[in-house]
């Protein structure tokens, strides 16, 4: 059994037609997958990608990994994508798996060029930093059609992209290019380019004063294009080819801003789209002609060797294609490319057990008229009856036969129901401990404010010994960002708790407070969320505490680790912990709770 899993849900929302061999991006954080990275580390070779039902494997390319900053960006090939329905994945990790070699791997490996289909002529995620050298810029296909930088490109060049990495070019002589003559490259019927421009300055009919490649390959030397995407003089994309060109209509493009940019030409027919963030353009030039082959190598970021011509800002997710790409796919392509394709959860946790016990207690109170009875989730076969004052605490309950008087009660799993009426004035309130709930406060006194309550989607806690504790709080939405900034200096604090069937908040306690020191508001995409993260120096009592019922354990060059479906809240660094007729010394605990799941792991010192 894997030490975790993550499902990776494509909603069929924006996929207007059954995609084939398509490949998703799948973006990883704090949010989704620190249990991950709290796993796996620098290990990124040890995980699986499955279909939904957990038997055949999906490939995966690996284009970054930071187990520090818990990101990556991953690449997985799915073989069909519905559009009538979820596709779901499910990524396995385990740090004692060995490495996936066969089916998960960096750029430029064999599992990670499997995830390109044979269409995929060249596919450059510009994630390498341009001044290293020939072929620095990595090809991710098989093809391995490796780019190199000219012109005055410097390690400062890689820059943070839409998806990961992004090359900066200046607009006076950065290019890249590939070798010449290259066969692959060298399309004469139907072809589809794609990318990602982050235009360094607006982009209109006054800016620029050349003809800006994106994309291109020439015929001849500076003069004939086999095939050329890029932005004409009035602004406006275009994808040209020998002595033809389509244009589409947008002639504007705001600085600093993502577009992501596609066309798509056909040599027999002479037919063509052009696609900006997925959607077609309504094309205002189609003067078509064949695409000529060449000997000559492509070139991104700039048309020809003239004034005007270079590209200015950044390109991300360079790719080509040999086929006609469909609008479907480049719908899907966009909004993959902009994390807004897939959602990625952990799955509800599953308990098996052949031993259970639960402590129940009823408080029934004389003299008053309308006395009490709490109760965890429990089952009961038959009636308890009994007169005011009875109260039951047992681990181990059996009821046989009948107590006779005024309550009669029949609790199944965690719902409330009767199965025989109540005599008397009797409110019942029944508070389950099964599932926890995860308040989340920021204070306000240090700034002048009140503090405020903030509904938050996940939070992850690490407490090491000699260390100080850091909280992690995932907040969806941007709805509270002024009223975070205005609270700056204060406290980030959760409480856990548990409610009555009322839903009125029972038991509440605190587990975890820290200084505010990070505030980040991430807004790309429709994921817009904040993340508050910060630390506090905490000194408690060493104590022994014995913990029930792990759903993971191993044991690593001579220290033990072990996983809990349900936080101890009282456990602490430093703290002697009996498990399994084991004894150790805890070292790191590592809490994480989202809204489907919890975790709490304890490594030893």
């Amino acid at each position: 059994m894997a030490a975790g899993t993550l499902n990776l849900t494509i909603s069929n929302t924006n996929i207007d037609a059954t995609l084939t061999d398509f490949p998703v991006v799948v973006f990883l954080d704090s949010t989704n997958a620190s249990a991950l990275f709290a796993e796996l580390e620098a290990n990124n070779l040890k995980l699986k990608v499955f279909d939904s039902t957990e038997t055949t494997q999906r490939y995966c390319e690996i284009e970054s990994w930071d187990d520090t900053a818990e990101t990556a960006v991953l690449h997985v090939k799915v073989p069909s994508v519905s559009s009538s329905a979820e596709t779901v994945l499910k990524l396995q990790y385990d740090s004692t798996f060995a490495d996936n070699t066969t089916y998960v791997g960096v750029t430029g490996s064999t599992a990670a060029q499997n995830v390109w289909d044979s269409d995929f002529v060249a596919v450059y995620h510009m994630a390498q930093d341009p001044s290293g050298g020939a072929g620095a810029v990595k090809d991710s296909t098989s093809n391995e059609i490796n780019a190199t930088s000219s012109g005055s490109m410097t390690t400062g060049d890689l820059l943070d992209g839409l998806v990961n990495g992004a090359i900066d070019f200046d607009g006076s002589d950065d290019y890249l290019y590939t070798p010449d003559a290259d066969d692959a490259l060298n399309l004469t019927s139907t072809i589809t380019l794609e990318a990602v421009i982050t235009p360094s300055s607006t982009l209109d009919v006054d800016n620029p004063p050349g003809f800006i490649g994106i994309i291109s390959r020439q015929e001849t030397p500076d003069l004939v294009d086999s095939y050329t995407l890029g932005v004409n003089t009035d602004g406006i994309l275009q994808f040209g080819s020998s002595g033809g060109n389509i244009q589409g209509t947008k002639n504007s493009w705001a600085a600093d801003t993502d577009f992501y940019v596609a066309g798509t030409y056909q040599s027999s027919g002479l037919t063509g789209n052009l696609y900006v963030d997925g959607v077609a353009e309504v094309l205002t030039t189609d003067n078509y002609d064949t695409m000529a082959g060449g000997a000559n190598s492509l070139a991104i970021g700039k048309h020809r060797s003239q004034a005007g011509d270079y590209f200015p800002g950044g390109l991300d997710e360079i790719r080509i294609s040999k086929i006609i790409r469909a609008a479907a796919w480049i719908k899907a392509t966009n909004y993959s490319l902009k994390d807004s394709l897939i959602t990625i959860e952990s799955p509800a946790a599953e308990v098996v057990c052949e031993n259970f016990s639960l402590a129940i207690s009823l408080f029934a109170t004389p003299n008053i008229d309308t006395p009490q009875v709490y109760c965890e989730p429990f089952e009961l076969s038959g009636n308890i009856t009994a007169s005011l004052g009875l109260a039951v605490q047992a681990s181990d309950f059996d009821l046989s036969g009948s107590l006779t008087a005024n309550l009669g009660l029949a609790v199944s799993s965690q719902v409330f129901s009767l199965v025989s009426n109540l005599t008397g004035s009797v409110q019942v309130v029944t508070i389950n401990k099964s599932i926890p709930y995860y308040l989340f406060y920021l204070t306000g006194s240090a700034d002048g404010e009140t503090d405020i309550q903030i509904p938050i989607k996940s939070f992850q806690s690490r407490l090491r010994s000699g260390d100080p504790t850091y909280l992690s709080v995932a907040i969806q939405g941007t709805e509270y960002a002024s009223a975070i900034s205005a609270r700056a200096n204060g406290d980030l604090v959760v409480k856990m708790a548990y409610m009555d069937s009322a839903g009125d908040i029972q038991l509440a306690e605190e587990i975890a407070r820290v200084l505010l020191e990070s505030i980040d508001i991430l807004e790309g995409g429709k994921n817009q969320s904040i993340v508050l993260s910060g630390h506090a120096t905490t000194t408690p009592t060493p104590k022994t505490v014995t913990l029930e019922d792990p759903i993971y354990s191993r044991l690593y060059e001579g220290k033990y680790r072990y996983r809990f479906a349900e936080p101890d809240l009282y456990l602490r660094p430093g703290d002697t912990v009996e498990v399994d007729d084991i004894t150790f010394t805890a070292d790191l605990i590592s809490y994480s709770v989202n809204a489907r799941n919890q975790l709490m792991e304890i490594a030893e010192a």
